[in-house]
């Protein structure tokens, strides 16, 4: 009879070390700062880069193609950073991608014309991808096996607060002190993060693999990958039409939605790791996507004020259940020489989803002419994410370090 400690937990549970085994190092304190510093130069711009580009003179489709090259530059250099990581070293590549980041906000000050602020944006990114993806993959590396899930959350709750915190520095920065000291200060922060990513030891980042497979084929990584494209095509609805569908209805404005949404996205971070760990993701995926249904069935049926606040902070424990959940199934679905190419299937899967989302769902709003329509059918993506996992995954037979 094997140990409690060797027997095989169900659902997907990651039984490799005890989960006594030592998390919180000054390794990962380091890495969670800086992941917490690139995102929040990056996302202090989601609001205002549209503003400066507009101050600028550019029109919507003007603004709409320069924002549109970021994620055709983004999905590029995600596939890359494999073949990067093993050619040029893993932390030298991460740093390059903080610097390039930092570079590209900083260009937009110096930019006059189209060709300028497509290379400025292509520039973050470049530098935005390679170095989320593979700091994912450094952090998987030093977190204890038997806390993958714990510790990968944590990793995303700098990514979250950042969101919360980002866009209203940016917009407090661009008002009080102008777009110049917003954009330097955004490119600033991507470089501090290349400067204190100097204080991490030396990490060995397993490479190689099979040698009949390419740099960017990896089977193992496609079920975790479809999961990831299914719900960034749900969530599309929420990041894009919300902002639309809450002026419409006289709800509260988006904006203040999503910072509500923060409260439950930090409990979700702080709490469902260890679930996921102990019991297995069968336990977290399943309910987050019913919390992220029953928020979106809230809010489209007009709910008052404070019913709109409580729907929001159960999307934040849904969202913030199910990304990292889905993330650590993309790590640990793979050998460890192999997981950048899971964290890169992993987030080209979820940026293209969102993009399909966008684009299906405005076609739906157009046919319907309603935006109502458009949470209906997040909710009916939703339902296929469940019917994908149960699936994929559910019945799977589960072997240990699954």
């Amino acid at each position: 009879m094997p140990s409690q400690e060797q027997t095989i937990p169900k659902h997907g549970a990651v039984p490799q070390a005890p989960l006594k085994t030592r998390l919180w190092t000054r390794t990962f304190f380091t890495i969670l700062f800086v992941n917490f510093a690139v995102f929040l130069g990056f996302n202090m711009l989601l609001p205002t880069l549209s503003l400066f580009l507009h101050g600028r003179g550019l029109s919507e489709r003007e603004i709409g193609l320069v924002f549109g090259s970021f994620t055709v530059s983004a999905i590029t250099f995600r596939l890359l950073a494999n073949t990067l990581s093993k050619r040029f070293g893993t932390m030298t590549v991460v740093r390059l991608g903080f610097v390039t980041c930092g570079l590209g906000a900083a260009g937009f000050i110096v930019a006059d014309n189209m060709g300028l602020y497509f290379l400025a944006r292509l520039m973050q990114g470049a530098g935005f991808a390679v170095s989320s993806t593979l700091l994912v993959s450094v952090a998987a590396n030093i977190i204890p096996p038997g806390r993958l899930g714990e510790g990968v959350g944590y990793v995303g709750l700098g990514a979250t607060l950042s969101l919360a915190l980002g866009p209203v520095l940016g917009l407090w920065l661009a008002d009080s002190h102008g777009f110049t000291v917003m954009l330097l200060f955004s490119g600033l922060a991507c470089v501090v993060a290349a400067v204190i990513s100097l204080m991490l030891p030396r990490i060995s980042i397993p490479q190689g693999g099979p040698k009949d497979k390419g740099p960017w084929l990896e089977k193992s990584a496609l079920a975790p990958a479809a999961l990831s494209f299914v719900y960034g095509a749900g969530v599309s609805a929420m990041t894009v039409y919300l902002a639309i569908y809450c002026e419409q209805q006289g709800l509260p404005s988006a904006a203040s939605f999503f910072m509500v949404s923060t409260v439950g996205t930090v409990v979700a971070r702080l709490t469902t790791g260890r679930i996921y760990d102990r019991k297995g993701h069968f336990f977290v995926i399943p309910p987050a996507v019913a919390m992220l249904v029953a928020s979106i069935m809230a809010i489209i049926v007009v709910p008052p004020t404070w019913v709109m606040y409580v729907a929001a902070v159960i999307y934040g424990l849904g969202a913030g259940a199910i990304f990292p959940s889905i993330q650590t199934l993309s790590l640990s679905s793979v050998p460890p020489e192999r997981r950048t190419v899971g964290s890169a299937y992993f987030f080209v899967a979820f940026d293209s989803g969102i993009g399909l989302g966008t684009v299906l769902l405005g076609f739906v709003a157009g046919f319907y002419h309603s935006y109502r329509s458009v949470f209906e059918g997040s909710i009916a993506i939703f339902f296929v994410l469940l019917l994908c996992y149960l699936t994929l995954f559910a019945k799977k037979p589960k072997a240990a370090g699954d």
